[in-house]
């Protein structure tokens, strides 16, 4: 029997009969797999798939449990957080990320062992971990090189949204303007929503508790009457 393609289910669904395709792995399932992998280009997207989830997508316990499940050692789980956690904390990364982290850690995060690490991240040397059967080594400069250039590419892909949305010559005076009206908290999430990112729980209850008020109150003609009144 052939194997059903990814190319004939598209197609049979363009004809009206939808297949069910397989779901998508959990997170904790692709992360272990990355590092079940061993290879290093694969272990590089460790921090870039973390800040791009939400803290609810990701159980690390659960994950730390299969892992021993599959045999290897939640030490192991740990040791690459950590790594995770060092280069959230260099580039200044998603606060609810680096508490999630410290907090999963906290039993652990004064050891000899990940002090050992931390002194080897930031000398950019070679990163070994390991147990009785299972060995990874990476190079801790191109770990943090590798997300240092995510970095850059997203902010550059965040500022052509922003550019293809409101246009490139009013980008700067918005910002400015944004940031007469708005603290930097409301900004970042009214510059989220105009690029149409997902916004979290606690972003979604303040934007429409504190910011779409301030808004409404903006768009007022009332309000905008008596500004011209004024300037």
């Amino acid at each position: 029997m052939e194997p059903v393609t990814e190319e004939l289910i598209i197609e049979l669904e363009s004809y009206g009969y939808p297949l069910i395709r397989a779901q998508k792995k959990s997170m904790d399932r692709l992360i272990l797999d990355i590092i079940k992998s061993r290879e290093p280009r694969l272990l590089y997207s460790l921090p870039v798939i973390l800040r791009n989830i939400s803290a609810e997508q990701l159980d690390l316990k659960n994950l730390e449990k299969i892992s021993e499940q599959e045999g290897i050692d939640k030490k192991i789980i740990q040791e690459l957080l950590y790594l995770c956690l060092l280069t959230y904390d260099l580039y200044n990364i998603r606060p609810i990320w680096r508490r999630k982290l410290k907090d999963h850690l906290k039993e652990v995060i004064g050891s000899k062992e990940l002090s050992e690490l931390r002194e080897k991240f930031f000398s950019s040397s070679d990163v070994e971990i390991k147990n009785r059967d299972f060995y990874i080594r990476i190079n801790a400069g191109s770990f943090k090189d590798n997300f240092f250039n995510y970095l850059l590419m997203d902010e550059k892909r965040k500022r052509k949204k922003l550019s293809e949305r409101i246009g490139l010559s009013l980008e700067l005076k918005t910002q400015s303007q944004l940031s007469k009206l708005f603290s930097e908290k409301q900004k970042e999430i009214i510059m989220k929503k105009l690029m149409g990112e997902k916004l979290t729980k606690t972003e979604r209850e303040y934007f429409s508790r504190t910011i779409k008020p301030k808004l409404e109150a903006i768009l007022n003609p009332e309000i905008q009457r008596i500004g011209a009144l004024l300037i």
